[in-house]
């Protein structure tokens, strides 16, 4: 799906395919930690089930207001102890498939919240 691209806020999302998403004119088909000012690809973690508690902590240190995690075609859930440390960090977080994470990115982003999406290759 074609999105519309805006480069003045940074980081933006272009269009995306089953496999592979275009940010800013650059194809990437791997893992990827994506904010408006921060590109991490490709990232650490592949699969939900490879998360651990480091990795979740570490998202912390960009200081998101909201985590989206994008797990590919099909929608998964984050082991439930995994979970309790976005409310403990008081971090929102929302999972959802990789083309609902595109949209929702692309609707935060422009109204210029401080959200960090994650996308796994799942």
């Amino acid at each position: 799906m074609q999105m519309v691209k805006d480069t003045s806020r940074g980081y933006s999302i272009g269009s995306y395919q089953p496999d592979s998403i275009t940010i800013n004119g650059q194809e990437y088909s791997g893992s990827l930690l994506l904010m408006a000012d921060l590109l991490i690809a490709p990232w650490l973690v592949s699969k939900t089930d490879e998360l651990t508690e480091n990795h979740i902590q570490s998202l912390f240190s960009y200081q998101p207001q909201l985590v989206i995690i994008g797990t590919g075609s099909k929608l998964k859930f984050l082991n439930p102890r995994l979970m309790t440390l976005f409310g403990q960090n008081r971090v929102g977080l929302e999972m959802m498939t990789r083309d609902a994470l595109c949209r929702t990115y692309t609707i935060l982003m422009s109204e210029g919240r401080r959200i960090l999406a994650l996308f796994l290759k799942e």
